[in-house]
C-alpha cells in the first residue's frame, strides 16, 4: 500500500444531490514524508517490532494457572504493558507522519492485534471456552458422517459454518477440528481487519480517522465472540458485506428539489440536521460489474443464512435503516433477503421451530424484560465478578461518549454521517424482539461496535493543519493507553473458569476411553457436570447423554444430585460425574457459592459410598454414581490415590 490521501478538511465537501469527487482522479503529487514525532519510518518499525517481541516473551512466561477474579491481568506482568504501550506509542508517532505511511499504520495495527487477541493462545496451554470444544464437535460429527442431527442441538438446524470447518478439517487431513480451536480467535480478529478497513475508506476520505477507528474498534471489542463459532464467521460476512455495500451501492444524498416525495422530505430533512450530508467515495463500475457485485452479495446472505440463527437479522435492520433514508441503491436486496431467511426457516430449521416456536416469537414485544435479561439479569455472582462487569460496561459507555463527541464534532465541520449513525443503531432494535439467551445486548453491541469505533476517531480528528496533527494523536494515544487495560479486564476476566487446563482435560479423555457404554434397549449412558464450564463433547457427540446442571440446589448437595441422577437413568444405565477447578471457579464467581464447594460435594458422594472415584488429577476427578440401593460397589479405601500432587480427592 502506497501514502494515503490526506484528511477531508482539504477536499470538497459533498453537496446534497451532487456525486462527491471520484476516488479515480489523479492525485496530486506529495512533499517527501516526514518523520512522525521525530522518528523515522524505519525507526518506528523497529520500536513496534521490538515491543512486539518482548510483550510475546513476557507472555510465553506467564503462569495462566495463577490467575485470579480479574483474568489474566493478575498475571502477565508488567513487562506486556509496557509492549502494549511501545506499540500505541509508535502508533501515534506514525499518526504525525505526513504522508501518512500506509505499510506502517498497518504493520503497526497487527502488532497491536497480536498482542491482544494472540494472548490467550500464548498463555493458555488449549482454547479456552467450552463451547468452541462443542463446535468442534459437531463440525467432527459432519466430517465422520456427512449429516447432521438437528434434533440433538439446535445449532444443527444452521449448520454452514460446520459443514464448512468439516471441509476444512479433511481437506487438511486433520483427525479432528479441534486443532483449529486455539488459534480461532486471532485469526478472525485478523482476517476482519480488511473489511473494516474497506468500510471506512467508503465512508471517508479522513485517513487518520481510519487508523484510530480501527484501532479503537480492538480496543473496544471485548465481547469474546471472536472464538471458533458461528458468530465469528458470520461477522466477518457481515463485515465483508457492508464494505461492498457501502462502496459501491451507496447514492448521493437525497435532493430537497428532486426525486419524489419521500426523497425531497429527506433531503430537506437531512440537510437541516446533517448539514451539507455524508461524503460521497465513488468508486466507478460497468453494469455488468455491479451484476457480480450483486451475486457476490447474495451468495454472502445465503452462507449467513445457513450458518447463524441472529447475523442475517442484523444485517437485514441495517440494511432496511440504509434504504429508508436513502443511503444504498439496492432497493429490492431486503425483499430478497427476507425471503431467503423465511424460506431457510420453514424448510432448513423445522427440526427447531417445529417444537420450539415459543423460543422465536415468546420474546416479541417485551423490550423491558429482554434489557433486563441482557442487563441487568447479567450482573451478578462475586466481588471480582462484578468489578468485571462493570469494566465492561464502563467501556462500552466511553466508547459511546466519545462516539458522539466525534459524531457532533463532524456535524460542525459541515458533515452528517447519516451511515455510520444508522447502522450503529440498527443492532439495538434486535431488544424488541429477542432476548437471545441473555445475549441480545452483547450481540447489538459488537455489530454497532464498527460504526461506533470510526464515529469515535472522529472525536479525534487531525486538522488539516500540520501543527494541529500531534496533539490529536497525543490524546487518542493517551485514551488508547487507558483502554488496553481496562479492556484485558473485560475480555479475560472470565478466564478462571473459562480456561482449560491440560488437567481438565487429561479427565475428559479417561471419561471418553473409560466410559460404560449403557446395555442394548436402556438408553444412552449419561455424562453430567455441575456447570457448562467443561471442554467436551469435541467427540461422540451423539453417544452420551449429556447434562450440565449449573446450581442444581442452592448450594449444590448430594441428594439433589443423586435426584437428578435417578432422573437421568441411574440404575438402568451408567451415570459418570466430572468435577473440575474450572467448574468449581464458575460456582463461585457466577453463584456465588463458597470455595471449594464443588470438591466437598464430591468428597461427601465418596464418603457416603454415592459415587465411585475412577480418576483424580491436580485439577479434575471422574467419579461414577452408584444407586442408592445397590450400596457401595467398591470399598472407600480402594479408590485410587491422586494421580499427582496438589488439592483432589482421595
Amino acid at each position: 500500500m502506497t501514502g494515503g490521501a490526506e484528511e477531508e478538511e482539504q477536499l470538497p465537501r459533498t453537496q446534497p444531490g451532487t456525486s462527491g469527487p471520484s476516488l479515480n482522479l489523479a492525485i496530486a503529487p506529495r512533499a517527501p514524508g516526514r518523520r512522525g514525532g521525530g522518528l523515522s519510518t524505519g525507526q518506528m518499525a523497529l520500536m513496534t517490532f521490538a515491543a512486539l517481541v518482548m510483550g510475546v516473551l513476557a507472555l510465553l512466561r506467564v503462569d495462566s494457572s495463577a490467575l485470579g477474579d480479574l483474568g489474566l491481568v493478575t498475571v502477565v506482568g508488567p513487562v506486556y504493558f509496557v509492549a502494549i504501550g511501545l506499540v500505541i506509542a509508535s502508533f501515534g508517532f506514525a499518526l504525525c507522519q505526513r504522508p501518512l505511511r500506509r505499510p506502517l499504520l498497518a504493520f503497526q495495527l497487527i502488532g497491536l492485534i497480536a498482542l491482544l487477541d494472540g494472548l490467550g493462545p500464548l498463555v493458555e496451554p488449549h482454547a479456552s471456552f467450552a463451547t468452541s470444544w462443542l463446535h468442534a464437535g459437531f463440525a467432527q460429527y459432519i466430517a465422520q458422517h456427512g449429516a447432521t442431527l438437528p434434533t440433538l442441538d439446535a445449532r444443527f438446524s444452521w449448520p454452514g459454518f460446520f459443514a464448512l470447518a468439516a471441509f476444512l478439517s479433511r481437506a487438511a487431513g486433520l483427525h479432528s477440528p479441534v486443532a483449529f480451536l486455539r488459534w480461532a480467535p486471532l485469526i478472525f480478529n485478523l482476517i476482519s481487519l480488511p473489511p473494516l478497513y474497506a468500510i471506512f475508506r467508503a465512508v471517508t476520505r479522513n485517513e487518520r480517522a481510519w487508523w484510530m477507528g480501527l484501532a479503537f474498534f480492538y480496543l473496544a471489542s471485548w465481547v469474546g465472540q471472536d472464538y471458533f463459532s458461528p458468530q465469528a464467521f458470520n461477522f466477518f460476512l457481515f463485515l465483508v458485506f457492508l464494505a461492498v455495500a457501502l462502496r459501491w451501492f451507496r447514492p448521493p444524498m437525497p435532493d430537497a428539489e428532486q426525486g419524489n416525495r419521500w426523497e425531497r422530505f429527506l433531503g430537506t430533512w437531512m440537510r437541516r440536521i446533517g448539514g451539507r450530508g455524508e461524503e460521497l467515495i465513488e468508486a466507478s463500475s460497468t453494469p455488468t460489474q455491479r451484476g457480480a457485485l450483486i451475486a457476490i452479495l447474495a451468495a454472502i446472505f445465503l452462507a449467513m443464512t445457513v450458518s447463524h440463527q441472529l447475523t442475517p437479522f442484523l444485517l437485514l435492520g441495517g440494511l432496511i435503516a440504509l434504504l429508508i433514508f436513502g443511503r444504498t441503491t439496492l432497493r429490492g436486496f431486503p425483499v430478497i433477503l427476507a425471503v431467503t431467511m423465511v424460506a431457510w426457516i420453514s424448510l432448513g430449521a423445522i427440526a427447531f421451530w417445529s417444537g420450539h416456536l415459543n423460543l422465536i416469537v415468546g420474546d416479541v414485544g417485551h423490550l423491558g424484560a429482554n434489557v433486563s435479561t441482557s442487563l441487568t439479569g447479567r450482573i451478578q455472582g462475586s466481588p471480582g465478578r462484578l468489578d468485571v462487569l462493570a469494566i465492561r460496561i464502563a467501556l462500552a459507555g466511553t466508547i459511546a461518549a466519545i462516539a458522539l463527541v466525534g459524531a457532533i464534532r463532524r456535524r460542525k465541520l459541515g458533515y452528517g454521517d447519516w451511515s455510520l449513525l444508522l447502522l450503529g443503531f440498527a443492532p439495538f432494535p434486535v431488544l424488541a424482539v429477542q432476548s437471545y439467551g441473555g445475549e441480545a445486548l452483547l450481540r447489538a453491541y459488537l455489530f454497532a461496535l464498527p460504526f461506533v469505533a470510526l464515529l469515535a476517531a472522529m472525536a479525534f480528528m487531525p486538522s488539516s493543519d500540520p501543527k494541529k496533527v500531534a496533539l490529536p494523536a497525543l490524546c487518542f494515544c493517551l485514551v488508547a493507553a487507558a483502554f488496553a487495560p481496562a479492556w484485558l479486564v473485560a475480555r479475560y476476566g472470565n478466564e478462571r473458569f473459562d480456561r482449560v487446563s491440560s488437567a481438565d482435560l487429561a479427565a475428559v479423555r479417561y471419561l471418553y476411553a473409560h466410559a460404560q457404554p449403557a446395555a442394548p434397549g436402556h438408553g444412552k449412558t449419561t455424562l453430567i457436570s455441575m456447570f457448562p464450564q467443561l471442554p467436551w463433547r469435541y467427540q461422540d457427540i451423539d453417544s452420551f447423554d449429556y447434562e450440565s446442571v449449573q446450581n442444581t440446589t442452592d448450594p449444590p448437595d448430594e441428594k439433589g444430585l443423586i435426584s437428578l441422577a435417578a432422573d437421568q437413568g441411574l440404575g438402568d444405565h451408567p451415570v459418570y460425574l466430572i468435577i473440575t477447578r474450572s467448574q468449581e471457579a464458575a460456582g463461585e464467581a457466577l453463584d456465588s457459592l463458597p470455595a471449594g464447594w464443588e470438591y466437598a460435594l464430591g468428597q461427601r458422594l465418596v464418603n457416603n459410598d454415592l459415587a465411585k472415584l475412577l480418576f483424580t488429577n491436580q485439577d479434575a476427578s471422574v467419579l461414577e454414581m452408584i444407586p442408592p440401593e445397590a450400596g457401595p460397589a467398591t470399598p472407600n479405601n480402594q479408590n485410587p490415590k491422586p494421580i499427582s500432587p496438589g488439592p483432589a480427592l482421595s
